[in-house]
């Protein structure tokens, strides 16, 4: 997919004194994934395709709201939400990305953010019922990190003026993933069982979310890549790994060997988010570009 990468919201100032690895410090990398989004949403480098694609999130997210104001039991989105959203998200993937790897040949910037995406994906949709929310608004900016910005923030509540009275939606209140969606058992119990691992292990805890994106940005999954570029994902997923840790410790009745379990853990999820974006990126049913299913390609069980 050819992107025009975005100014990456770093001015000149700012690439003056910071290298990619100092912002690792004090959770600046933590703001900088908030400036990306905001400069994709806001297709601030004028690009036609992103324009586009932007448009049509903007249209998708109008609906589902309108639907909620008129308290719609299911919330029907167009066959191809997930493909749009999937492309937004991977102009953020790459241009957030060439941050971290200005000297990559931009094949393989590609190749990695497109491996990552999927990583995003999966993760937005497990991320789903970890948290408590009070209305719509909230619960964007927490199961989805990405858009968690003043900027966004105001956008949202210009545009929607009620956002903050509208209630929660769910995974299970959209048409297209009420089951049968993925094209088997198998794949619906493994998002099922991805769903209640991360909950089981993100309890609530807000920043620890917000980590568990961060390092799903820096972690593609069985990839071959140059050393060079290894060696770089290793570093910044240690320096990751340094954060959710201090992090973990710093909590009321944190251990050693709890917290280092709940990192491996979370490490280990890497793969299942991966998956599970596949999954839905391109296994879902009701998301066939045609309307069309085939259904040789969907197993039916027994039901004998």
């Amino acid at each position: 997919m050819d992107v025009k990468l975005v100014n990456s919201g770093v001015n000149q100032n700012e690439n003056v004194r910071l290298r990619p690895e100092d912002l690792f410090e004090n959770g600046l990398i933590l703001l900088k994934v908030g400036r990306v989004m905001e400069d994709i949403f806001f297709n601030k480098s004028m690009d036609e395709n992103l324009a586009l694609y932007c448009k049509q999130v903007e249209s998708m997210d109008e609906s589902c709201i309108q639907q909620l104001r008129q308290k719609k039991i299911s919330i029907t989105m167009p066959s191809n939400a997930v493909d749009v959203s999937s492309k937004v998200l991977f102009y953020f993937s790459k241009t957030f990305l060439s941050i971290f790897f200005p000297r990559t040949d931009d094949m393989v910037l590609e190749e990695i953010a497109e491996n990552v995406n999927l990583n995003i994906i999966g993760l937005g949709v497990a991320m789903d019922g970890c948290f408590q929310y009070e209305n719509l608004l909230e619960q964007w900016e927490k199961d989805f990190f990405l858009i968690n910005s003043e900027k966004m923030r105001n956008y949202y509540r210009c545009t929607y003026p009620d956002v903050d009275a509208l209630s929660p939606i769910h995974l299970e209140m959209f048409d297209m993933v009420k089951s049968p969606y993925a094209k088997s058992k198998n794949d619906e119990d493994f998002v099922d069982s991805t769903r209640q691992k991360l909950r089981d292990l993100v309890k609530s805890d807000e920043h620890l979310g917000r980590l568990v994106y961060l390092l799903a940005l820096f972690s593609p999954v069985k990839l071959q890549i140059p050393e060079k570029e290894n060696r770089l994902l290793l570093d910044y997923q240690q320096k990751i790994s340094i954060m959710m840790y201090s992090h973990l410790m710093g909590r009321v009745g944190a251990n050693n060997v709890a917290s280092l379990s709940q990192m491996f853990n979370v490490v280990s999820m890497m793969e299942d988010f991966n998956k599970v974006g596949k999954i839905f990126a391109s296994g879902l049913i009701n998301c066939s570009q045609d309307g069309a299913v085939e259904l040789d390609c969907i197993e039916i069980e027994s039901l004998a």
